[in-house]
C-alpha cells in the first residue's frame, strides 16, 4: 500500500503470516461446516426450494428445461415450470447424477393429480431420498465457503485476523445464514457470489491483476443466473469498483479494459437467461411471475416492517449489525473506503428492493429472507467493527451480540417451519406479531424430541433426530461425532492464533 519494498526476511514473514491465518480460517470454515451437517434438515422447505431442486431434476432425468414430469403443490392444476434462477439448480446436479442410480425411484413424482393433493405434496418435501443425499448439502458447503470468503474480505481490506474470525461467526453463527445453511433458498448462494466478486474486485484495485477482474466478472455472472434481479443490482457496484480508477490529488479516469469482461459475462449471462425464459415459456421476455407480482411504493408498514418488527426486522436476526457503522467508520479512513462504499450502498439497494417488492416478507420463512444476499457484505463491516471497540467494551460486546443471533436461529434450526410458525409468521400483519420474533414464538411448536411419523410437525427438525424413528438412537452419533470434530477444529484454530500472536 506503500509503495515501499520490503526486505527478503520481511517478505517472508508476512507470507508465513498470511498462510498461518488462511489457515485458520480455513479451520474455522470447515469447523462451521461440520456444525452444519450436524443439524441439517436433509429435507425441502418451500414450494421455491422444491421447483429449484425439480429443474435440476429434469435437467438430469429428462435432459429439459422444463418439468416433464409435473410438480404438483397444494393448487389443483400441475405446475410445468420453475420461475426461478438456474443457479442453484446448477448446484444440486453434481449430486443428482452421483445418486440416481441408487435413489433415483425415491422422488415422488406423479403424471397425474395424486389424491390426496396436500399428502403428496407434503411427501414431496419431506421424503424425497434424493435431495437428501444429492442436494441437501449444497446449502452447509455454500455457507461454510461464504463464511471463508467473508474474512478473506476482511484481511483484503486491512482487518485483523479478530476481525476476520468474528466476521465469521457473526455471519455463521449469529445471523439468519445459520438457518438457511440447512433450507432450499437460493438468496445463500446469491451472498456467497456477492461476497466473491467484491473480494475479487478489491483485490484487484490492490494488484491491478487481471485475474482477479475474470473473477469477479464470474461471480456477476453466476449471481445473475442464480438470482437475475439481484445479480444485476452487483453489476454497478463490481463496474465502480474495478473500472473506477480514483487516485489521490488525481482525476478520476475509466478504466474501459477493467470493466470489459464485467459487461460481457453480465451478458452471456442475461443472455443465458433469457433463452431459459425461452425454453420454459416459449418467449424470452416470459418470467413466470405473475402480473401483480413486482414492486410497490414503500410504505410504514414495510419501511418498519424490514427493519423492526418481530418476524422479519433485520436487527433481531442480525444482531451484530449494530457494529457495521463502525466498521465503516474504520474502512472510511482507509485506501479501502470505495470498497466500503459501494457495500453499503448495495446492501442498502438491496433493502429498498426487498421492501418494496411486493411479497417483501418472503412467504413461510425465518426473518427477512430476502436481505440475505447482503447479509455476508455487513458481517465484514461487522467484524471491522467489532475490532473498533474499545479494549473493555470489546471483551464482551461482540459475544453478546454473537450469542444474540445464535438465540434467534435456534429455533430456526431445531423447530420445523411447515409445523405452525411459517403460517403464525405470515403475512405483514404475521410479522408483526409479538410470538413472531422466533425465540419466544417458534418453541411453541416443538411438541417432543423424536417424531412418530416419516412427516412429523412437532419433532425436532434435524434429520438424524427423524432417523432414530427407523434406525435407532446409534444414529445421533454421527451428529455428536460432526460436533466433536468442530471442536476440535475450532480448538485447533485458537491455538493456532494464540501462536502467531
Amino acid at each position: 500500500m506503500t509503495g515501499l519494498k520490503a526486505r527478503p526476511e520481511e517478505r517472508l514473514h508476512t507470507s508465513t503470516e498470511r498462510t498461518s491465518r488462511r489457515r485458520v480460517e480455513v479451520l474455522i470454515a470447515v469447523a462451521l461446516a461440520c456444525v452444519y451437517f450436524a443439524v441439517m434438515g436433509g429435507r425441502l422447505y418451500s414450494m421455491d426450494g422444491l421447483f429449484m431442486y425439480r429443474q435440476a431434476w429434469a435437467i438430469a432425468f429428462d435432459h429439459s428445461i422444463r418439468f416433464e414430469t409435473p410438480v404438483w403443490i397444494w393448487k389443483p392444476d400441475p405446475v410445468w415450470n420453475s420461475k426461478y434462477g438456474i443457479g442453484l439448480s446448477l448446484l444440486y446436479l453434481p449430486g443428482i447424477l452421483l445418486f440416481r442410480r441408487w435413489f433415483g425411484e425415491s422422488t415422488p413424482v406423479s403424471l397425474t393429480r395424486p389424491e390426496p393433493l396436500d399428502q403428496f405434496y407434503w411427501s414431496e418435501l419431506y421424503l424425497d431420498r434424493l435431495y437428501t443425499v444429492g442436494g441437501a448439502w449444497v446449502h452447509a458447503v455454500v455457507v461454510a465457503v461464504t463464511a471463508y470468503l467473508v474474512a478473506r474480505l476482511v484481511a483484503e481490506l486491512g482487518g485483523s485476523r479478530c476481525a476476520g474470525l468474528w466476521a465469521m461467526l457473526f455471519y455463521g453463527l449469529g445471523s439468519s445464514a445459520f438457518v438457511y445453511a440447512k433450507g432450499d433458498f437460493a438468496q445463500p448462494l446469491e451472498g456467497l457470489c456477492w461476497v466473491a466478486a467484491f473480494l475479487a474486485a478489491a483485490r484487484f484495485r490492490r494488484t491491478g491483476a487481471r485475474r482477479d477482474v475474470w473473477l469477479a466478472s464470474l461471480a456477476v455472472w453466476y449471481a445473475v443466473l442464480t438470482r437475475p434481479v439481484e445479480g444485476s443490482l452487483l453489476v454497478p457496484a463490481v463496474l465502480a469498483l474495478v473500472a473506477l480508477d480514483r487516485r489521490p490529488g488525481e482525476r478520476p479516469s475509466i478504466r474501459f479494459r477493467a470493466a470489459l469482461p464485467v459487461v460481457g459475462l453480465y451478458g452471456v449471462a442475461f443472455a443465458i437467461t433469457l433463452l431459459v425464459n425461452w425454453a420454459r415459456f416459449g418467449s424470452p421476455f416470459v418470467t413466470g411471475y405473475e402480473p401483480q407480482e413486482g414492486w410497490r411504493m414503500p410504505d410504514r408498514t414495510r419501511v418498519l416492517g424490514v427493519l423492526i418488527s418481530p418476524a422479519r426486522g433485520i436487527i433481531w436476526e442480525f444482531p451484530a449489525l449494530v457494529l457495521a457503522p463502525l466498521g465503516f467508520r474504520a474502512l472510511w479512513r482507509t485506501p479501502s473506503r470505495w470498497v466500503a462504499l459501494a457495500m453499503v450502498a448495495l446492501a442498502g439497494v438491496q433493502l429498498v428492493n426487498v421492501a418494496t417488492w411486493l411479497m417483501w416478507w418472503g412467504g413461510w420463512n425465518w426473518g427477512l429472507r430476502l436481505f440475505g444476499p447482503a447479509i455476508p457484505l455487513l458481517a465484514v463491516l461487522a467484524g471491522l467493527g467489532a475490532s473498533e471497540l474499545g479494549p473493555r467494551t470489546r471483551r464482551w460486546l461482540p459475544a453478546i451480540l454473537l450469542f444474540a443471533g445464535i438465540t434467534w436461529a435456534a429455533p430456526g434450526v431445531v423447530t420445523d417451519l411447515l409445523g405452525g410458525y411459517g403460517l403464525l409468521a405470515d403475512g405483514p400483519q404475521g410479522s408483526w406479531r409479538l410470538d413472531a420474533f422466533p425465540p419466544y414464538g417458534a418453541w411453541q411448536f416443538l411438541e417432543r424430541w423424536s417424531p412418530r411419523a416419516e412427516i412429523d410437525w412437532g419433532s425436532v427438525d434435524i434429520l438424524w433426530v427423524r432417523l432414530t424413528r427407523t434406525h435407532g438412537d446409534v444414529v445421533l452419533v454421527v451428529p455428536a461425532l460432526l460436533l466433536g470434530i468442530s471442536a476440535v477444529l475450532a480448538v485447533r484454530a485458537w491455538q493456532f492464533a494464540r501462536q502467531e500472536g
